[in-house]
């Protein structure tokens, strides 16, 4: 007897389904971690990062439930099994705005000397890598410093200015601070997602006057407009967009006589808030003009610091056409690292694991710091 119509539909459906999971679990288990990639042009610095840095010639490998791009990414916000201890210090910006200084509470680096690392996060806080890079940077002998903006990681709000996009004033108050009467002291930056963004344009605007020895920048976005207005995944955006409602609806009465913020609550896109937030408290016509003022790559022919950047392919934020491939292989000052899996900010091992680009992080600073005291004739 033949079967009805309807249960010959449901089976050929079933098999599908089945038939499709098989091969997608059986790809997942066929595919091989790789290498990461290196983009760069040739020279005396390139050769000697690549001899010291052992992190970029190993593979990294997530496990098969960690490969996902947005497990990765989710993975990257949440923090790992020990919460990080900071003491905080308040610092007073020109224009009498807050941004703090986290460093590792009870641990004196006892070394004046000692190398700094601003860590600069992103919204979210990317506490996993911020971690994993204080953990790292704190075995190596060197003082890692968290640095948190103008209503981020509880920071109070005392003008109606949110720190635009790709703005390096505030962090350009807070590098003279930290190397105040400090003359010998080397200072590195790392910043991760939209902080690399923001360490980026700080390296171009000020260029040769930095006083940034090296810097890191993980999962930047490289062409911030495009990828916000096109290409971000819709839950990454509400994500990103709660993060500053929630500083928004904190301080209404702050920004009640300049902003709608009853509109701006009702907004759930990149392009609106920057037109209804951004562009009238710091006095851009519009978005275009915005992103002319506060594209990280603006002025990145100025860059004259040594930046290693890591992307993902899979970045679920930044998709890998938007990396400027061409940028890493013509500059000598540029580096790019690229892995098959970690999605945005992740590159996590598994659950309880700190991420991998925190021991990439600080073994390409160690490893420019080294090269620097060769240049100088001071190796030792």
């Amino acid at each position: 007897m033949f079967l009805s119509y309807p249960v010959t539909v449901f089976l050929t459906f079933l098999g599908t389904v089945t038939l499709t999971a098989v091969v997608y679990l059986k790809s997942l288990f066929r595919r091989k971690p790789c290498l990461p990639k290196l983009y760069y042009k040739e020279s005396s610095l390139s050769k000697h990062i690549l001899n010291r840095c052992q992190t970029f010639q190993s593979q990294f490998k997530p496990p098969i439930w960690a490969r996902s791009s947005h497990v990765q990414t989710l993975l990257g916000m949440c923090p790992v099994n020990q919460r990080l201890k900071l003491s905080r210090k308040y610092i007073q910006m020109q224009d009498e705005g807050v941004v703090s200084l986290g460093e590792l509470d009870r641990v004196k680096i006892s070394d004046s000397l000692a190398p700094i690392v601003i860590v600069v996060p992103d919204a979210t806080g990317n506490k996993r890598i911020v971690a994993g890079i204080f953990e790292e940077a704190k075995s190596n002998h060197m003082r890692p410093v968290l640095f948190s903006g103008r209503g981020q990681n509880g920071n109070k709000l005392t003008t109606t200015k949110l720190t635009d996009y790709g703005d390096p004033s505030d962090l350009r108050e807070v590098v003279q601070y930290l190397l105040q009467g400090k003359h010998f002291v080397k200072l590195s930056l790392i910043g991760i997602g939209a902080g690399g963004d923001l360490v980026m344009s700080y390296l171009g605007e000020y260029g040769s006057s930095a006083h940034v020895q090296s810097s890191v920048c993980i999962s930047p976005t490289y062409d911030s407009e495009t990828v916000y207005n096109e290409k971000i995944p819709k839950l990454y955006e509400i994500i990103y967009l709660v993060f500053l409602k929630t500083v928004l609806g904190k301080y209404i009465k702050h920004f009640s006589q300049t902003l709608d913020i009853r509109k701006i609550m009702k907004l759930w896109n990149f392009k609106d808030i920057l037109e209804h937030v951004y562009c009238i408290l710091n006095g851009h016509l519009n978005s275009e003009e915005y992103w002319e003022n506060n594209s990280p790559l603006r002025d990145v022919d100025e860059i004259s610091t040594p930046v290693l950047c890591i992307s993902s392919i899979d970045d679920p934020v930044c998709s890998h056409d938007i990396i400027p491939y061409d940028l890493f292989t013509t500059s000598p000052n540029m580096f790019l690292v690229t892995t098959d899996y970690g999605g945005h900010a992740g590159f996590v091992h598994s659950l309880l694991s700190n991420s991998w680009t925190a021991k990439a992080s600080i073994e390409y600073i160690k490893s420019f710091l080294v090269f620097e005291c060769k240049q100088n004739g001071h190796s030792k």
